[in-house]
């Protein structure tokens, strides 16, 4: 079973090295003030994600879940994960 911080870490992760960007709280709206993310930056993101994690983040989990804080991408893989 995969623990939801160490996703929360390897989402932080992968979005510093797709930015520079370091998050400091996984709650904050990351693609808002002082993050800034850039929406095309979350496409490849989510590539990675789906990749790593073998799930695919549908169209209704985008529109189901909180995308746009590090802990709402953790809750997304992890349910992605227990649709399977």
């Amino acid at each position: 079973m995969v623990d939801k911080k160490a996703i929360e870490r390897e989402v932080c992760s992968n979005i510093f090295s797709l930015t520079g960007k370091k998050i400091d709280d996984i709650n904050a709206n990351i693609f808002g003030k002082p993050y800034y993310i850039n929406p095309r930056d979350m496409v490849y993101l989510y590539i990675d994600i789906q990749e790593k994690y073998t799930i695919r983040i549908s169209e209704n989990v985008i529109k189901k879940h909180n995308l746009v804080t590090v802990g709402g991408i953790a809750e997304t893989i992890l349910d992605c994960m227990n649709m399977m």
